[in-house]
């Protein structure tokens, strides 16, 4: 079970639905992220990992952008915004979500 006294986060979701951007506060919410550099052949690579829980189902799917706290409006999100963090998967666990971009440099 999970101890809901960790979900003290709000964060702003923000989806593309029929074309055009959607934005919704979702409170409750643990949120844990990192960032940090890697360096390949082609040169730098920021990386940032997360992990979002949000207690019940169906309020976040793969390709949503995750804002920590109250984002702005949708018209000025800049599109590079390096608070911005994209979910890269969801699962589902009976009375909780996790979802979130794990760390390439863990190998999965």
């Amino acid at each position: 079970m999970m101890d809901d006294s960790l979900c003290d986060r709000t964060v702003t979701r923000y989806r593309k639905v029929e074309g055009r951007m959607e934005r919704r506060i979702l409170e409750r919410c643990y949120l844990e992220s990192t960032t940090r550099v890697d360096y390949d052949e082609d040169g730098r690579t920021i990386q940032r990992p997360f992990l979002l829980i949000l207690p019940g189902h169906g309020k976040i799917r793969v390709d949503d952008l995750i804002y920590d706290g109250i984002g702005p409006e949708v018209a000025d999100i800049p599109a590079n915004d390096p608070r911005l963090m994209l979910v890269q998967y969801v699962t589902e666990f009976p009375g909780h979500t996790e979802a979130g971009r794990k760390s390439s440099a863990f190998g999965y």
